[in-house]
């Protein structure tokens, strides 16, 4: 018997052609194959237990769907005609509607067919290129009767990226079962595989090829259906799968496989039943994705459980001490991780590679002997095909990313402090703004209204330092960051020397790195940024940090300015936004083409009514701070800190009150949607439609809900009684606000 591949010919399908420097066996039959066509041992059983002159390997099973990222020739496939088994002709011109099976590019030749095959070939019978399918068709037109055998699951034409894959992933239990001999830098428990037909023929012949697999091992009965890793599809953790099944007991064993067959969602008797030795003493679990799921970027995404001894925590659901980590293809992992990870890598890299995809969905389990155990490789299904970029391209701006981040590192003229940290959530908060992944317009805007200049200039004109011309924002592959370090340079007071400022920002640096659950509240409990009735209290950890006394009496002389001056601007700068309502109002009249339009009232709120509001949000700041510090002092309650925030009239509270207005007909619904009908979902993203184009989505909904607004506090407890409020006034005394309430 021999194999081999034809030598390469070139061929105007991308095939090999017929070679002629070879010699035919007269005692054995003779196998030729296609070079670009890989198959079984199954295919050439089935080829060798027949008796025939030409045994010719077809698929009669159902047409494989076309890929679209395989070359001009990866759809081009040879049809076969027949009669019965016996064949008429093969050719990729074929109407395939005319034929009965497509053409396993496989042949067996008897001796004598192959003898004078040789004689032909030698006598100049055959062109050099000829291929395969001539070879078939030559030989019939010399009478020799050319009879099929169909190989449809054991074959597979290397034509497109992922036929290989297509070719190695079946089941469960087939991917398991190909995988497990190849695989050396992990393990594969061996298999035990047999169909729910032959359970239902024979259960005691089962039994006893467990036992003699298993001897007296406790195993784990898994499902195998045919539907439940497809590449169109994933149905993981659909069917059961029954854990630590002693082997030796027929009863449990046989009630254990019954469950198993029982979940699947049909009863189609080619389903498998996968048995597997259980492992123990689990020291690390979990699921490798070997792209992002969401993206189809260049990732692996690692889900593990490192607390349990389960196998199935991130599989089930149903673990609470997961982690996630996420890395860089062609990277190597960061130091400091669960030494498991590090091999794992090493497992995952040669399963893309024996199975020359990188799509992959991988379980895995490390057991305390050092050893990692595959548990399931299938295709990832929910892979996004709408990635933006290439991998190669990402990788670039990655790296261009990494070398920004770098470079934000360094020293940077006007700005104190040794480096910087990026956040989504301080300061001019990113995440809620505009989100975390905004549009390039909305992104533009936001920009363009505050954090390229009006931030800056409100805290400069507030009394803290000028950073500008720093902008408040990092833009890194789309995501919009606070550069940290500059944010916490325009609260540090101006009239602080450079020496203690610049020691300020990096006490504050280090005590957000410390404790990174502060990013969304770093002005209450990381900065000083005004003199808050607590401050005293607040200056221990200054002390603590090597902060001397002069140091925290020139920071405290600092911030009672930067509160004064809050409290004596508020009426000053209510009246300037009054105004700029005006404008707007003027410039909306005006008669200008709308570019223009839209221009001028971008340019008049960026220089007037930005610039108000964000000193009035800073003037809430203080004011909310100073509330929070009379609790922190105990001397308001947090009940009562509560009642006196919800007594203040809100804008969302005017809209609950308006709604509930026309819900009580006291309020028309055309006056409430031009009251707010310039609102929109995203306040940046002037792409989405306000709530004035679509009122009945967003707007009737608030007034169907609209209840009567609470301005009292439920309890009596809650108000300021004139004990609680002379007892402010002497803290504002103590502190060297005097004022009235």
């Amino acid at each position: 018997r021999r194999h081999f591949a034809t030598k390469a010919h070139s061929h105007r399908n991308g095939r090999a052609a017929f070679p002629t420097d070879f010699a035919l066996s007269a005692t054995s039959a003779t196998y030729i194959a296609c070079s670009d066509v890989l198959f079984r041992p199954d295919a050439i059983r089935r080829l060798k237990d027949l008796p025939g002159e030409l045994l010719i390997a077809v698929d009669q099973g159902p047409a494989a769907q076309p890929l679209a990222d395989g070359p001009p020739f990866a759809n081009i496939h040879e049809q076969v005609v027949l009669e019965g088994n016996h064949v008429l002709d093969v050719a990729s011109t074929i109407d395939s509607s005319h034929s009965l099976a497509q053409f396993a590019g496989l042949v067996r030749m008897s001796p004598q067919t192959a003898c004078s095959l040789e004689r032909d070939i030698a006598a100049g019978a055959l062109r050099c290129a000829t291929d395969l399918p001539d070879i078939i068709r030559f030989l019939m037109g010399t009478g020799v009767q050319g009879k099929t055998v169909d190989v449809h699951g054991h074959w597979t034409r290397l034509a497109a990226p992922h036929d290989l894959a297509r070719y190695v992933l079946g089941t469960k239990a087939e991917s398991l079962s190909r995988l497990k001999p190849l695989l050396r830098t992990g393990c594969i428990e061996q298999p035990v595989v047999f169909t729910h037909a032959q359970w239902k023929q024979g259960r005691d012949r089962i039994l006893t090829r467990l036992e003699d697999a298993f001897s007296a091992e406790t195993v784990i009965v898994r499902s195998s259906a045919r539907n439940e890793d497809s590449w169109i599809h994933s149905q993981a953790g659909v069917h059961k799968s029954v854990p630590n099944v002693p082997v030796d007991s027929r009863d449990i064993l046989t009630h254990a496989i019954d469950e198993v067959i029982a979940s699947y969602d049909h009863a189609d008797l080619a389903n498998q039943i996968l048995v597997q030795t259980m492992l123990s003493d689990v020291t690390l679990s979990g699921v490798v994705m070997t792209r992002s799921p969401a993206s189809g970027a260049p990732y692996y995404v690692i889900d593990y459980d490192m607390a349990t001894t389960r196998t199935d925590s991130v599989t089930s659901g149903n673990g609470d001490c997961l982690r996630t980590l996420v890395v860089q293809r062609r990277t190597t992992l960061n130091t400091g991780l669960p030494a498991e990870l590090y091999r794992l890598m090493n497992v995952v890299t040669e399963l893309e590679d024996l199975i020359q995809h990188d799509s992959l969905d991988i379980e895995f389990a490390f057991t305390n002997d050092g050893r990692a155990h595959v548990l399931q490789v299938r295709p990832m299904t929910n892979c996004s095909d709408t990635q933006a970029a290439g991998d190669e391209a990402i990788s670039v701006h990655v790296h261009h990313a990494i070398d920004l981040f770098r470079n934000l590192q360094s020293p940077r003229g006007n700005l104190l402090g040794r480096r910087t940290l990026l956040s989504v959530m301080c300061d001019w908060n990113p995440a809620e703004m505009i989100g975390t992944t905004p549009n390039r317009l909305a992104f533009s805007l936001y920009r363009y209204l505050i954090t390229s200049d009006t931030w800056a200039k409100q805290r400069a004109e507030y009394g803290y330092r000028d950073v500008r011309p720093r902008e408040l924002l990092v833009d890194i592959l789309g995501h919009p960051y606070v550069d940290v370090r500059t944010s916490f340079n325009s609260f540090v007071p101006a009239s602080l020397p450079d020496d203690l400022a610049g020691r300020l920002l990096d006490y504050y640096l280090d005590r957000l790195t410390r404790n990174p659950h502060l990013h969304d509240s770093v002005e209450f409990n990381v900065l000083f940024t005004c003199l808050t009735f607590d401050f005293d209290a607040r200056s221990r950890e200054l002390r603590g940090a090597g902060f001397g006394k002069a140091d925290i009496a020139l920071l405290r002389n600092a911030l009672i300015e930067i509160t004064r001056g809050a409290l004596q601007r508020t009426r000053n700068d209510l009246a300037a936004l009054a105004a700029t309502r005006r404008r707007f109002s003027d410039l909306g009249h005006e008669r200008l083409p709308p570019l223009q339009r839209a221009l001028a009232l971008l340019e008049d709120a960026r220089l007037g009514a930005v610039l108000h509001f964000a000193h009035l949000a800073r003037t809430a700041f203080v004011a909310v701070s100073m509330l929070r510090s009379l609790c922190a002092i105990g001397r308001t309650t947090d009940d009562q800190t509560e009642w006196f925030l919800g007594s203040v009239f809100t804008v969302s509270q005017k809209l609950r009150s308006d709604a509930h207005s026309v819900a009580e007909g006291r309020l028309s619904w055309s006056a409430f949607v031009d009251a707010y009908g310039h609102l929109r979902p995203g306040s940046y993203d002037i792409t989405s439609p306000h709530y004035a184009a679509v009122p009945e989505e967003y707007l009737r909904p608030i007034v169907e809900n609209a209840t009567e607004p609470q301005r009292c506090p439920s309890s009596s407890a809650a108000l300021w009684d004139q004990r609680t409020r002379s007892g402010i006034v002497r803290e504002l005394e103590r502190i060297g606000l005097t004022t009235s309430i």
